[in-house]
């Protein structure tokens, strides 16, 4: 659908194999991992619109995902997997910036329209182009910086680097780039701010 990309991170294959067939079937393509390691290999090599991951797995659980997850890609879409009547995990998830979260066992049309909602494809009252770039401004953001992209998140990592350090820093490139915006996001990550 409108080629958005979608990753599952779930150790549990059946289960893995069914959401992406769902989704697959309604036009998303849809690419899993089977554990947090190798789902933060695959984040590192392509860009994804949604992540949906378990919260129990083993190697490294969903959280622990997830808390890596945003520090790598702040802007990151997160739908957190629960096992029945594991509220409390759901909530802990979404303190760490998890979306939304689905129970299990996963119902196809729950999970069709969840990622829909969070997507903003295929509603009744579709946004207008205005509109999504507005939603996108609010969702894809890192300290006023907006952006989703491969090359944005490396600026964003690059940021917290520079930021955590106590040294000067220098920040070149053309005008209108946005290098201000950079110098103020560091200073409001730094010890100094």
């Amino acid at each position: 659908m409108e080629n958005y990309r979608i990753l599952i991170v779930d150790d549990d294959e059946n289960l893995r194999i069914g959401m992406a067939t769902i989704l697959e079937e309604e036009g998303f393509e849809v690419h899993e991992a089977e554990n947090g390691r190798a789902g933060i290999e695959r984040l590192e090599k392509s860009i994804y619109d949604l992540i949906i991951t378990d919260y129990k797995m083993n190697e490294m659980d969903g959280l622990k995902f997830l808390k890596q997850l945003k520090d790598s890609f702040p802007s990151m879409k997160v739908i957190m997997v629960t096992g029945f009547g594991s509220i409390e995990h759901a909530v802990e998830a979404m303190k760490l910036g998890a979306i939304n979260y689905l129970t299990k066992p996963i119902k196809p049309k729950e999970l069709i329209q969840m990622v829909k909602s969070i997507l903003g494809v295929g509603l009744p009252g579709d946004l207008s182009p205005a509109q999504k770039q507005k939603q996108l401004s609010r969702h894809f953001h890192f300290h006023k910086l907006v952006g989703q992209s491969k090359v944005m998140q490396q600026v964003y990592r690059r940021i917290k680097e520079v930021a955590s350090a106590d040294i000067p820093v220098l920040i070149t490139g053309e005008s209108g780039t946005g290098k201000e915006m950079v110098a103020l996001a560091i200073h409001e990550l730094s010890k100094r701010r």
